[in-house]
């Protein structure tokens, strides 16, 4: 609640009360996504936005390590690729790949996924950008990366689509997203 630096070279600052922080953090959320005021493809490609949840599945998951290097029993409705087919992967979460439905592919075939112990896509190898590749903003005194961007895939943020489970139940899937 009280005005630090950044606050000082604002047009407006607005002391918020103890408490309230989060409630204003969500308002402000609201009116940047009924605004349109973020990056789509930052949200499809840093956040859980196009993974996808199966409501009416019982939450699955497995062990997964934690930044602490320990690790932890992780139980979610998000979509694994261990949901879909015997001996599958916990850390692979499941997106709907608008490239893959665009070129005729439907059900499991048009899904993708986020390998979390890699932090890598389906079919990328991304490597961190060098100083050489970013550019130097003498303002603030540091780089700014280039923008991350897809080679082949599309997750989508919007939709229900129709997965198969490995026990052969067909169940909806929609992004997280759709419950924003």
């Amino acid at each position: 609640p009280r005005e630090g630096g950044l606050g000082k070279e604002a047009d407006y600052w607005l002391q918020i009360r103890p408490g309230t922080d989060h409630a204003i953090a969500l308002a402000w959320e609201k009116i940047i996504i009924d605004q349109g005021l973020y990056s789509d493809l930052f949200v499809k490609r840093w956040t859980n936005a196009p993974m996808l949840v199966v409501e009416d599945m019982d939450p699955s998951g497995g062990y997964m390590i934690d930044n602490s290097g320990g690790g932890i029993n992780v139980k979610t409705k998000l979509l694994k690729e261990s949901d879909l087919v015997e001996g599958g992967s916990n850390n692979r979460f499941m997106v709907w790949d608008k490239t893959k439905e665009a070129a005729g592919r439907t059900g499991n075939d048009a899904l993708s996924y986020l390998d979390v112990d890699t932090t890598q896509w389906e079919g990328e190898n991304k490597v961190a950008p060098t100083l050489d590749e970013c550019e130097y903003l003498e303002k603030y005194e540091g780089y700014w990366p280039p923008e991350s961007t897809f080679d082949s895939i599309d997750p989508a943020l919007t939709g229900t689509y129709q997965v198969t489970l490995k026990d052969g139940s067909v169940h909806a899937a929609r992004p997280v997203w759709t419950y924003v």
